[in-house]
């Protein structure tokens, strides 16, 4: 499960779309202490892919912005917004955007794009993957608890479904 957590916080930081936050809440049903390490493992993955796509801002930034707009649920109007916005807001942004779905390499890639520092990406990072992920940990666990008990599978299930409909709301929210 914790080689599944990096490969997702990996990928997702990259160029994958689907969040790793599916995996992390799939264990949070039956094991919430595992769930918190594959929190820790996935954030630290990410913060790795992210630096990667934060250099690939720094170094290529038209071929790294190219890259990211081709991610599905990712336009070139939300590229120009997190922009505008890291301009103007300095930091705030990233990790506002980490619970409103706004796609983490998008950060990566622009900060990168504008010169920002590397260090204070990666300690930016270590938070802005960490506070969603924690927190749906918490709160499947504390969902899942609160249940009349039942089949593991039956709880699977349900969170794959919910996972569906947000993605499906996600992208339906992209598309408009």
């Amino acid at each position: 499960m914790l080689l599944l957590a990096a490969l997702w916080g990996f990928a997702e930081a990259t160029l994958c779309f689907i969040v790793p936050d599916v995996c992390l809440t799939l264990i949070a049903l039956s094991d919430r202490r595992l769930a918190l390490t594959a929190s820790g493992v996935a954030v630290a993955a990410a913060v790795l892919g992210g630096g990667l796509m934060h250099e690939w801002g720094r170094r290529h930034p038209q071929s790294a912005v190219d890259a990211i707009d081709r991610v599905p649920g990712i336009s070139p109007a939300l590229i120009a917004r997190v922009e505008h916005e890291l301009r103007t807001r300095g930091w705030f942004p990233m990790l506002a955007g980490s619970i409103l779905a706004v796609p983490y390499k998008i950060y990566a890639v622009k900060t990168g794009a504008l010169g920002w520092g590397r260090a204070a990406f990666l300690t930016m990072s270590v938070f802005a993957r960490a506070i969603r992920f924690v927190a749906l940990v918490y709160l499947t666990s504390w969902i899942s608890g609160a249940l009349p008990a039942g089949p593991i599978l039956f709880r699977q299930l349900c969170v794959l479904g919910v996972w569906t409909v947000v993605y499906v709301i996600y992208f339906r929210a992209r598309r408009a």
